[in-house]
This record gives structure tokens, C-alpha cells and sequence, in this order.
């Protein structure tokens, strides 16, 4: 236990949306004991000369709410501070974002997604494990049959779609140029 607690001493934290957070919020909770610090970090994936899915003031603003709102769930066990960086290569920034920090770890949840929409856009759970210049930990799901209870205004809409339907909805918008 001693070697797995210096191990997540300072755990970097990559979050990927307002899903995530809720979500990484419940796998990370069994470890907390053994994290002294974390660090919540999100990327802005930004690519020169591409036009971006939203306002970048906007994208910023959004990922500071679900930031705010997963360090606000763990805080009174650890301390947190939040991270939020720029880059066309989101893995990457991941990396550069823990070394900077000074993690002893990146400790994430991997996320569920259609095969085809990971052949596409590849796979930062890769970039992540291929070269890492730190230690990288992949939580458990811990979401699984978890019921999250009645929507709240302002939350986001559950998604319920399973991995089959969601690969079926890739392969459509792929046939269709990409549009739905």
C-alpha cells in the first residue's frame, strides 16, 4: 500500500466533459484515501486553421463549471487545484500538463466509444500509455449500474445509448458525409 500511495500522491486528473467529471468522480472516490493532491485537468482541443465547435470563451467557461463541480464533490478529502490547457494534440497536452504540475501519476477513467468514431479520431487512452513521461492508471468503472437520480435543471441530458447503437449512429453519419 505504501508504494501505491506515492504512487497516486499527486494525481493528474484528465476530464474530458460534464459526463466525465460525474463520472470519474465516482472511480476516483475509493482511492482518495491514498491521494494527497490532485490536480483536475481539461484540454481545449484547438488545430491551426480549423474552425473550432464552439466559442473558445465558451468551451473555457464550460469546462471550468464541471471542473468546479468535480472539485467541489472531492475537496473536503484532497487537496485540488484545476488545470485548463490549450492543444491539437490532446494526449500530449495531457503528458506536458502532469509533468508541469508535478503528478506522480495520471490517473483517468477510460471512456466508451464506437469503433469507428475511435478509428477516426484516435484514441487519447493511447497516446496516453504509449510514450508516458509518468506513471498512467486507469480507474475502474464504477458507473456501470450506477442510477445517478432525477435530472436537475441545468444538468445534461443522460446518455443512454449503448455501445451498439452508438456504433450504428457512427457508421450512419460516416455514410452521410458526417452530417445527421
Amino acid at each position: 500500500m505504501a508504494d501505491q500511495m506515492v504512487l497516486l500522491r499527486h494525481s493528474f486528473v484528465p476530464v474530458a466533459n460534464e459526463r466525465d467529471a460525474t463520472e470519474t468522480a465516482l472511480a476516483l472516490a475509493p482511492h482518495l484515501d491514498q491521494i494527497e493532491r490532485v490536480t483536475l485537468g481539461h484540454v481545449i482541443e484547438t488545430r491551426p486553421g480549423a474552425i473550432n465547435k464552439a466559442p473558445t470563451d465558451k468551451l473555457r467557461a464550460d469546462a471550468e463549471r464541471f471542473l468546479a463541480a468535480l472539485a467541489a464533490d472531492i475537496d473536503d478529502r484532497v487537496t485540488v487545484e484545476t488545470r485548463i490547457v490549450f492543444g491539437d494534440d490532446v494526449a500530449q497536452r495531457i503528458l506536458d500538463t502532469a509533468v508541469d504540475v508535478g503528478a506522480t501519476a495520471i490517473v483517468f477513467r477510460s471512456r466508451e466509444r464506437g469503433r469507428l468514431v475511435r478509428l477516426l479520431s484516435g484514441e487519447t487512452a493511447t497516446g496516453l500509455v504509449k510514450n508516458p513521461t509518468v506513471p498512467v492508471v486507469s480507474l475502474a468503472d464504477h458507473t456501470g449500474s450506477v442510477d445517478h437520480g432525477p435530472e436537475t435543471p441545468g444538468s445534461s441530458v443522460r446518455d443512454t445509448t449503448t455501445s451498439e447503437e452508438s456504433a450504428a449512429s457512427d457508421t450512419e453519419r460516416a455514410d452521410s458525409g458526417g452530417r445527421r
